[in-house]
């Protein structure tokens, strides 16, 4: 300790002489040192100083604390992890001050392989962690902490799970979709621990709005990852949807009654009912020449009513056709005359 002290003091010494050359006024009748050769000259001397202490003092022994990453490996493919494990642990060690900057810049990583069909397995993280600072020498490990955790794992499985769409569509004036939209593929398979999976009921897509839609959408998006622990077998799936322009067509007709015994007769008031439907423009000239629509009303459900009043049920017939009810009146009729013939 002694001999360190009178290096520390030596190289002050010499520091000092040089610094009161440096300041020191020039005499005589020569030349005097320009202001670039005095700032030349007392960075060297810096630079000398800096060695010199770093030298005497880095040779001294020092306590450091770092925060080490730890990271799991070989975890059998039956298995998968249901809970974070940590991330780093903070390691206290204490050696001579050139061995602590070598472990320090190699920014040390912990590995623990875990060689293990056991669900709860306890990890010594001392150990590992000693392993590691062993391999730089006149460095000894002081403490780890946590210095043991319990990692938590499953049976790894795998689930099949629809697609949820989180798109949203604002079409242009008279246009609609003219099918159902529709996913490619529609469902997916996931894979993680049982525990997990077992909550999982969809996988959405992330979110995604189009406007002014006047054409068939046809675009991949992203599936939005569903929990933590949790691996997609595909990231992407494409989304179709076929869009037209549609107008209006009206029709009238009378309402029926559906299962009428024989020899009943029912009327209605009034006879006739309006409907107002969207048809496809490319499908309107088709719609004229059928009868699109139909009103009936079940006579068991005449013979339930009370009031005098029912509401008739709109059959469309015309699957073919891409149709859609927007109104139709009135919404309730009056029936009357109901009679059984001998």
């Amino acid at each position: 300790m002694e001999q360190t002290k009178d290096k520390s003091q030596l190289a002050y010494l010499w520091l000092q002489s040089k610094w009161e050359q440096l300041i020191k006024p020039d005499e005589g009748d020569g030349p005097g040192m320009t202001s670039r050769e005095r700032i030349t000259i007392y960075f060297i001397c810096y630079l000398f100083a800096v060695a010199l202490w770093a030298l005497v003092n880095l040779g001294r022994e020092f306590e450091l604390t770092l925060n080490v990453p730890v990271q799991i490996t070989n975890i059998p493919d039956n298995l998968a992890q249901t809970d974070h494990f940590l991330e780093s642990v903070e390691v206290s060690v204490n050696g001579e001050g050139w061995m602590l900057m070598n472990l320090y810049n190699a920014e040390p990583n912990i590995e623990i392989p875990l060689n293990s069909d056991d669900k709860k397995p306890r990890i010594n993280v001392f150990e590992y962690t000693r392993r590691l600072v062993t391999s730089y020498p006149n460095v000894n490990l002081v403490k780890v902490e946590p210095s043991v955790v319990n990692l938590s794992l499953d049976e790894n499985i795998t689930k099949k799970v629809p697609v949820r769409s989180n798109i949203d569509l604002e079409f242009r004036a008279q246009h609609a979709l003219l099918d159902e939209s529709r996913m490619y593929p529609d469902s997916i398979t996931i894979q993680g621990a049982q525990s997990i999976l077992k909550d999982i009921r969809y996988v959405e897509t992330e979110s995604l709005s189009l406007i002014d839609v006047k054409q068939d959408v046809d675009v991949e998006i992203n599936l939005k990852q569903p929990g933590e622990f949790i691996t997609l077998k595909r990231n992407t799936v494409r989304f179709r949807a076929k869009i037209a322009e549609f107008t209006e067509g009206e029709v009238r007709v009378f309402v029926r009654t559906e299962n009428i015994p024989k020899g009943v007769e029912v009327k209605y008031n009034p006879a006739v009912i309006s409907i107002r439907y969207d048809v496809p423009i490319d499908e309107y000239a088709a719609s004229q020449d059928v009868v699109p629509y139909a009103a009936f009303v079940a006579y068991k459900d005449l013979e339930k009513d009370s009031t005098g009043f029912v509401t008739p049920v709109i059959k469309n017939l015309a699957p073919n056709l891409h149709l859609r009810i927007r109104s139709y009146q009135p919404k309730r009729v009056s029936y009357y005359n109901v009679l059984k013939e001998d």
